[in-house]
């Protein structure tokens, strides 16, 4: 019987495994996977590519005739405040070459774009004409002239002016609500354009607001001489005037020893007379300089071609090229009717409701 059962199930196996055999179904070890090699296309080649190299550090060349000028100064100030907000992220650093006459300024310009260093070379005065054969020998500079009496070339040199009268225009306003004499004067460098529509603004706003006041101007045909400067504005105290406005250097000299108001011009010169600067005409260099940086960092990382208007880049008080200084305390100093008279005034020009023109022709 036990004999019996064992051959039964032995024939079971045997019959199972021909099943198996004839479906095919031997078992094999089981083996990994891999994954099927797929080649990317052109187009997931472009994404996963690493970003082109993009500046980190951009060296600019400043050139000019006088360190010492206000003039220089407000420059300087605009370059620091745009090192510090790094635009784009770069490292910005400039170095500055000063007393470039104009016999030199051609030899002067081209030295320091042949060191290579520099990608942005500043020429801080009238040096378009000594500018002009150096733009096609370095093409990937940016040249700026700044100042009157430059010629706008375009491509790669940019001709930057500066349009404080508005301010000017503000401080003449000051000027002609608080003379006790209706008298107010002025000096300046030379009869250039700008030097001369600051004036005139200065003038324009003190006869906006008194009909009656005169005017004082003299120029002391130097861009540097502070002795020949406190002379012409105690000319101008000894005839009459008892508020003023200073461009160059030295009238806040002889308006501290005369106990006279006065503004300064082009930076905020308080700190040259605390007790006499009521404001002064700040010009910012600011949007000018962002305007080159704006086209070299575009021609470097994308290729746009460098383009500079044939036209002065001018940056008005609504564009933030111009203000009045802050008044330090002064304010306590000003009639409150004569502040906001002249605050309103501010804000009309920057609403557009208040125009002043530019006019550069030699006051009289």
């Amino acid at each position: 019987m036990e004999r019996k059962k064992i051959w039964i199930l032995t024939s079971m196996l045997v019959i199972m495994a021909m099943v198996l055999v004839a479906c095919g179904a031997t078992p094999t070890p089981t083996q990994p996977v891999e994954a099927p090699v797929v080649q990317p296309t052109v187009a997931q080649s472009v994404a996963t590519e690493q970003p082109a190299n993009k500046p980190t550090e951009l060296k600019i060349a400043v050139g000019m005739h006088v360190l010492e000028e206000a003039w220089t100064t407000g420059l300087l100030q605009s370059l620091d405040r745009i090192i510090a907000e790094k635009p784009y992220g770069l490292n910005i650093s400039y170095d500055i070459t000063e007393n470039i006459n104009d016999a030199d300024a051609e030899r002067v310009f081209g030295q320091l774009a042949a060191t290579g260093k520099y990608q942005i070379i500043w020429a801080h005065s009238t040096y378009s004409e000594f500018i002009k054969p150096l733009m096609a020998e370095y093409p990937d500079i940016v040249w700026v002239c700044a100042g009157a009496g430059n010629e706008a070339l375009g491509k790669n040199m940019y001709y930057m002016e500066i349009t404080g009268y508005e301010s000017a225009y503000l401080v003449g306003m000051l000027a002609g609500l608080m003379t006790e004499t209706d008298n107010v004067g002025t000096v300046a460098e030379y009869p250039f354009p700008i030097m001369n529509s600051l004036i005139n603004a200065y003038f324009d706003g003190a006869k906006a607001v008194n009909p009656n006041v005169k005017t004082q101007f003299a120029f002391i045909e130097s861009w540097y001489d502070p002795a020949k400067a406190i002379e012409s504005t105690k000319a101008q105290f000894a005839n009459g005037a008892d508020m003023f406005y200073s461009q160059p250097i030295g009238p806040i000299e002889a308006c501290k020893e005369a106990k006279k108001w006065c503004f300064g011009s082009y930076v905020d010169q308080y700190d040259l007379g605390p007790e006499v600067v009521l404001t002064s005409v700040v010009i910012k260099w600011d949007p000018h300089i962002m305007t080159v940086i704006d086209a070299w960092w575009n021609h470097v990382v994308n290729g746009t071609p460098y383009d500079a208007p044939l036209e002065p880049v001018l940056f008005k008080l609504a564009e933030g090229g111009t203000d009045l200084a802050p008044f330090h305390g002064h304010e306590a100093d000003i009639p409150e009717d004569v502040m906001k008279q002249v605050m309103d005034a501010r804000q009309a020009m920057i609403d557009g409701t208040l125009v002043v023109n530019f006019n550069g022709e030699e006051p009289k």
